[in-house]
Parts: structure tokens; sequence; C-alpha cells
């Protein structure tokens, strides 16, 4: 596939919007948006409890699961080549972003409105909770839909890669909030959002 920037995020908005997402927008990938990009990938911590009860010990991953931030890195490797890279498999320990990839896809997930009307606190918010699952599976389904098209993505996550509200905010989705990450014109708060 080749179109121009806009027949691209035409396609891909409706393909995003098709697997899940309710709002849709990209960014180039300059020298100003790459100091936005954390310098280290934050580590997997299951919550707060993580490290006085070590419960991680306890769960079974198909994949092991690192607990210490591993560097972001930016190199002059082809786009289709950027990796993780861990000491465990006999690698570097470092996350390489190519060059050459050149923009970045952020989308919002949104979220029952039964959140608001409900919920007394955060642990009584279910509702927030499901964008987590719902965001793997758009994720998953969109990466394969760039693939079919030829294209690499690195894939990314909730602030996988950097502060999301500062990605959306950028890619205009909306605008940085005290409430959630960001907030929408459309939506208001009641999304949450990935890259």
């Amino acid at each position: 596939w080749e179109g121009t920037p806009e027949e691209n995020l035409l396609i891909m908005r409706t393909a995003a919007r098709y697997f899940g997402a309710s709002s849709v927008g990209a960014i180039k990938i300059t020298d100003n948006v790459k100091k936005i990009f954390y310098t280290k990938a934050q580590p997997f911590i299951l919550g707060p409890w993580y490290t006085l009860r070590n419960m991680a010990e306890y769960i079974e991953y198909p994949v092991p699961v690192d607990n210490y931030a591993t560097p972001i890195v930016f190199e002059d490797v082809p786009a289709d080549q950027g990796h993780y890279s861990y000491k465990r498999f006999g690698g570097d320990d470092k996350i390489v972003v190519p060059n050459a990839l050149e923009n970045i896809f952020t989308y919002t997930i949104m979220l029952p409105e039964k959140r608001f009307k409900y919920a007394h606190s955060v642990p009584m918010d279910p509702c927030s909770c499901i964008a987590y699952p719902l965001f793997t599976e758009a994720e998953a389904r969109i990466q394969h839909f760039i693939a079919g098209l030829g294209y690499n993505s690195m894939g990314g996550g909730v602030e996988a890669w950097g502060p999301g509200g500062a990605f959306g905010n950028l890619s205009g989705l909306g605008e940085q909030s005290r409430v959630s990450g960001i907030i929408e014109p459309r939506y208001g708060s009641n999304t949450k959002g990935s890259l």
C-alpha cells in the first residue's frame, strides 16, 4: 500500500475505529518529539502492593517479565529492525527504535458511561480497568493490519514509550487534564489513550 499521508491516516483511522478505537491521531517523529520519549522503559509492576507482597513470584507469565528499567535508544537501523533485546536472552539489554520510523499513531478507547455514574472510588471503577484488555485486543489487530499493508510498527500500549497524554496532545486528540491523561472535545475524560 502506498498513499499520501492524508490517505494513510484515513485508512488507519477507519481500521482503528473498526477494531475499537474511538479517536485516532498521528504525529511526525521529530527531534523535539524524541525528547518526550522515556529514556528507559518503565519496569513491569503489578501494582502498589508488588514490592510489599512480592506477588509476581506467584504468577506465571507466558514470557519472562523484567522488573527493571530498560533503556530506549534511537539508532540508524532499517525500519523493520526495531527490536527488544534483553540480557537474559543474550542481548544487549536495550530497546532499539529505528530512526527510519517516521510517525506515531495514537488512539483512544472509549469507556462505558457508567464509569462516572456509580463508581465512588478507584477500586470501584471496573469500567476504567476494562480499557487495558481492550487496548491489547485493538493493538494486536492494528499491528496485524499494518503488517498486512507491508509496513512495520513497534507497538506500544498505554504509556510504553512516553507519557500518553503528551503524545495525545501533540496528535490533536485533546488536551492535558487533571481528571485523566487527556480530555477530548467529543468524549471528555471518558477515554483512555495509547500509541
